[in-house]
C-alpha cells in the first residue's frame, strides 16, 4: 500500500523521518541503532591516535571537558536505551585508560571510583545514565512550574496533570510517548523525593506528609522535632508552593539532581582534606593525576603487579633491597631516602620516615611552608613524581644523567611556582571586554561581500555560503552551495573565492 501510494503521490517514502531541533523524529520503538549518531560522535571524538598520543592527565582533561557535552543535548530530552549507555560508558573507560583494538591495558581504579567526585577520590567523571536521569528530571520541574509555555501546556493538558502529589499520572501506560515516559522517569526518581514545600496560606500543603520544614515528613520527626511557631500568610493571598529542598535557595539545578542520585550512604572515611590537598596543589596537572594514584594505591609497582597477577615476584629490581611498594619507591629506597634527607629538616625527619603512606601525603601536600621561591608541598609533589620517573628509567633501562638532583628538585619547584604566581597574576588583571558584532556597511558607492563555510566534522560534509549588499544594506544577490567533503578551514577558502566569482 505504501508503494502504492508513493507512486500515485510522486512522494518518496522513507522510513526515517530526519531530526527536528537536532532530535530524530521517533516514529517506532526505540533501539540501541536510534541514537546511533551520538555513538558516532563519541567515538570519532575518541580517535585511536589520541589515547595514544595524551598522557593520563590529558585523557582525563579531554574526557572531562568534551565528551561530557556531547550527549547532553538528547539526554535532555530522552531516556537512552541501556544498549547505549553501556556502549557510551564502555568507550569513555577504554579511553580514559589507552585501550586500544589489539591491547587492552590495566585499568588502574575501578570505574565506580572514578566517577564519584573528586573530594571524595575519584575524578569527578559523571556516570551517563544517572545524568540523563538529572536532565529529564530538570525538564519536569520546569513542567510543574510553567504555566505559560506552549510545550508545558500541551503536555499539561494531555495528560491531566494537575496536582504533583497526585499519583494517577504517574500511572504507566502503553499509549504513553516515549517523551512522557522519560519525563515521568526523572519525576518518580528526582523530583519527588527531593521536592519541599514553602508555606504561603497553608491551605495545601499535608501537615504530617509534605516536607515543609525539614528535609523530612513531620510524621517522621515528630519525636525528635522541637516545637515551633509558623506565621502563615493570610494577608497577600500567597499560595503554597513546591520548592527545591536539594538547594539552600530552593531553585533546581542538574548538579543537585545528579549528587540525589548518586548519594552512597555506606560509612566511609573522610578523605576530603587529602585529595582537595591533591588537586589543589601548585604542579603540572599530570602530577596532580600522579599522585591521586598514589592516594588510591594504584600505581603499577611489582607488588601491585602481583596481586594482579602480571608477575611472579614483588621485589624492587633497582636496589633490590626489598619489595618494590609505593612507599619504597618514593621514599624508603636507599636513592630517595637520600635525596628526602637533604630536603627534609632535620628536627621533622623521624615523622616524615614512619608515617604511613596516607598520612605521610596528608601532612605533606597539605604543608603550604614557603622554602624560599616555593611552598614546600610543591617541592614534595615535584620530588614524589621524580621519584617515580627515575624508577621508570632504570627500569626500562633509560637512566637520565643528572648531577645533582636535590638542586635539579628545588629549581623546578621554583620554576613550576613562579609561573604559577604569574598566571594568578595575570588571570586576576584581566578585564572582561564585550563588543558589539554588527555588520558594517562600505563606503558611499561601494558593495561588500560576506562569506562563510562550515563543515560537520572536520573533514565532512561542507558548504558554503555569501551574500552581496550594498552600501545601503539592501540585498544585491547571494549564493549557497554543498562542497562536498573537505576541511573547515577549506570551506572558509571556498566561501571565499565563489564570492570573488560572484562579486
Amino acid at each position: 500500500m505504501g508503494r502504492l501510494i508513493s507512486e500515485e503521490s510522486g512522494i518518496g517514502a522513507t522510513r526515517d523521518l530526519g531530526k527536528y531541533l537536532g532530535m530524530p523524529v521517533l516514529q517506532r520503538r526505540i533501539n540501541k541503532d536510534t541514537f546511533g549518531e551520538v555513538l558516532e560522535k563519541v567515538t570519532s571524538r575518541l580517535a585511536g591516535w589520541k589515547s595514544q598520543m595524551l598522557s593520563l592527565a590529558g585523557r582525563i582533561t579531554l574526557r572531562r571537558s568534551m565528551l561530557s557535552s556531547i550527549p547532553v543535548h538528547t539526554m535532555s530530552t530522552i531516556v537512552l536505551p541501556h544498549s547505549t549507555v553501556a556502549r557510551l560508558e564502555r568507550n569513555a573507560r577504554s579511553f580514559l585508560w589507552g585501550d586500544t583494538v589489539e591491547h587492552r591495558k590495566q585499568h588502574l581504579v575501578a570505574w565506580e571510583k572514578v566517577c564519584t567526585p573528586k573530594s571524595k577520590g575519584g575524578l569527578g567523571i559523571r556516570r551517563i545514565q544517572e545524568m540523563n536521569t538529572a536532565l529529564l528530571a530538570k525538564l519536569g520541574w520546569r513542567l510543574i512550574h510553567d504555566e505559560t509555555s506552549l510545550w508545558a501546556r500541551v503536555l499539561r493538558s494531555k495528560y491531566k496533570v494537575v496536582d504533583v502529589r497526585d499519583e494517577a499520572w504517574f500511572t504507566r501506560k502503553g499509549n504513553f510517548s516515549s517523551t512522557w515516559r522519560s519525563i515521568l522517569k526523572g519525576m518518580r526518581e528526582v523530583v519527588i523525593p527531593g521536592i519541599s514545600w514553602v508555606i504561603g496560606d497553608g491551605t495545601s500543603v499535608r501537615f504530617w506528609k509534605d516536607r515543609w520544614l525539614s528535609q523530612t515528613p513531620m510524621i517522621e520527626e515528630v519525636i525528635t522535632t522541637p516545637t515551633a511557631e509558623l506565621m502563615l500568610d493570610e494577608f497577600t493571598g500567597a499560595r503554597d508552593r513546591p520548592s527545591w529542598g536539594q538547594n539552600e535557595n530552593g531553585e533546581f539545578t542538574v548538579k543537585s539532581a545528579y549528587s540525589i542520585l548518586t548519594r552512597d550512604m555506606r560509612p566511609k572515611p573522610n578523605m576530603q582534606t587529602l585529595f582537595t590537598g591533591i588537586w589543589r596543589a601548585v604542579v603540572p596537572e599530570r602530577t596532580r593525576v600522579f599522585l591521586w594514584l598514589v592516594a588510591n594505591h594504584s600505581i603499577m609497582t611489582n607488588l601491585e603487579r602481583r596481586r594482579r597477577h602480571i608477575t611472579d615476584t614483588s621485589l624492587y629490581q633497582v636496589c633490590k633491597g626489598g619489595e618494590e611498594s609505593t612507599m619504597h619507591i618514593l621514599r624508603d629506597c636507599p636513592a630517595m631516602a637520600g635525596i628526602w634527607t637533604r630536603i627534609v629538616p632535620v628536627s621533622k625527619q623521624r615523622e616524615f620516615f614512619t608515617a604511613p603512606i596516607l598520612n605521610w601525603l596528608h601532612d605533606n601536600i597539605g604543608n603550604n611552608t614557603d622554602m624560599g621561591g616555593h611552598t614546600w608541598s610543591t617541592l614534595f609533589a615535584i620530588s614524589t613524581w621524580w621519584g617515580w620517573k627515575w624508577r621508570c628509567w632504570n627500569v626500562f633501562g633509560n637512566s637520565g644523567k643528572c648531577k645533582d638532583r636535590v638542586k635539579f628538585l628545588k629549581n623546578l619547584a621554583t620554576e613550576v611556582f613562579s609561573a604559577h604566581v604569574k598566571l594568578r597574576q595575570q588571570t586576576s588583571t584581566c578585564v572582561r571586554e564585550e563588543r558589539h558584532i554588527a555588520w558594517t556597511k562600505p563606503e558611499n558607492g561601494w558593495w561588500k561581500m560576506n562569506t562563510d563555510g562550515a563543515s560537520r566534522g572536520n573533514p565532512g560534509l561542507a558548504a558554503a555560503g555569501g551574500i552581496l549588499r550594498d552600501d545601503r544594506g539592501a540585498w544585491v544577490c547571494g549564493f549557497g552551495l554543498n562542497i562536498g567533503v573537505c576541511s573547515a578551514p577549506l570551506a572558509e577558502l571556498w566561501g571565499v573565492y565563489y564570492g570573488l566569482y560572484t562579486a
